[in-house]
């Protein structure tokens, strides 16, 4: 990776957005990092996304001041970091420019830092006296105290919290369309998950902005041991193949490919079928088997896949 003297000629400030970001956009370019950046290349190839996104986001990190990047932690895509400083440094409206010097300047700041530090008893004391702020947006993308909780692995401080919460408050997404329930799903904080578990036991079939429930956004960043235990918390239901929303294949097929066989063969013997719905992304599984025949040499723990597979022609 590059240091920042080669992607960047200074680090951006307020009143350096448009040179900073033509010179980000060359490096992204150069990089064959701009069509993640720019929204254009999907998740569909989610280890090569995943990939490149991590390149990009990196790039924006090191070429913004710690300033600048404090109210963004946590988000894991490229693009809309990307998007959010153009909003909050770039050429704005005025009722932008007000809606940004609002939210920066409210006390919710305070409690930002106060949570992000793991400080309960100033946390507590703000729930207190501001009986509305657990729902309040606290940064600029439109997080909750919820969400910042697990984005800061604070698990005592998500304890407490939801002794101040609704179980409506932890349906609440940011502008992600993520859960504070799918932000600890993704980066596999198991006791933040069993947490939240405990007051909401539904939330493992809450949908994200992109219609993916968490075992399957779990999966697209490879967060194994979590696939593994939400698969357990996980309604069968939910991964029939009967199901429209094809959880159950688009998870089948992400199993296959970061090679959980595993998980992947219980919900097989489960759902047969399976193997020939296509996922979200129009892929079936048994393609994506077919080109692991490699991987069966028999009698060893993949026979399963071999005689399972075999079968099949």
């Amino acid at each position: 990776m590059a240091g920042f003297a080669g992607i960047a000629t200074e680090k951006l400030t307020d009143e350096n957005y448009e040179n900073w970001k033509e010179c980000l956009k060359s490096y992204f370019i150069a990089n064959d990092l701009w069509d993640v950046v720019n929204g254009v290349e999907s998740e569909q190839n989610c280890k090569e996304w995943v990939r490149k996104n991590a390149m990009a986001l990196h790039a924006i990190q090191i070429s913004c001041k710690g300033d600048t990047m404090s109210k963004l932690r946590g988000n894991e895509t490229a693009n809309y970091w990307w998007n959010v400083l153009a909003k909050k440094t770039g050429i704005k409206s005025p009722i932008e420019s007000a809606e940004i010097m609002q939210l920066e300047e409210n006390k919710c700041s305070d409690l930002f830092k106060d949570v992000e530090r793991g400080n309960w008893a100033r946390t507590r004391t703000f729930l207190e006296e501001s009986t509305d702020a657990i729902r309040q947006n606290i940064t600029l993308l439109g997080e909750k105290v919820l969400h910042l909780a697990v984005i800061s692995k604070q698990t005592k401080i998500l304890e407490n919290l939801l002794e101040y919460s609704t179980e409506e408050d932890l349906e609440v997404k940011n502008e992600m369309g993520y859960t504070a329930f799918t932000i600890a799903a993704i980066h596999g904080l198991k006791d933040m998950v069993e947490i939240m578990l405990r007051k909401k036991s539904n939330l493992v079939i809450l949908k994200d902005g992109d219609g993916l429930i968490p075992i399957v956004r779990a999966s697209f960043y490879s967060s194994r041991e979590m696939v593994r235990y939400l698969y357990r918390k996980t309604p069968p239901y939910v991964l029939s193949p009967e199901n429209p929303d094809r959880s159950g294949a688009t998870l089948l097929n992400c199993l296959i490919s970061d090679e959980l066989y595993d998980v992947a063969s219980h919900l097989l013997e489960k759902y047969p079928v399976l193997a020939f719905v296509e996922d979200l992304y129009r892929n079936r599984g048994i393609r994506l088997l077919a080109r692991k025949r490699f991987g069966f040499p028999g009698g060893n723990r993949d026979s399963f896949w071999e005689q399972w597979l075999y079968s099949c022609e």
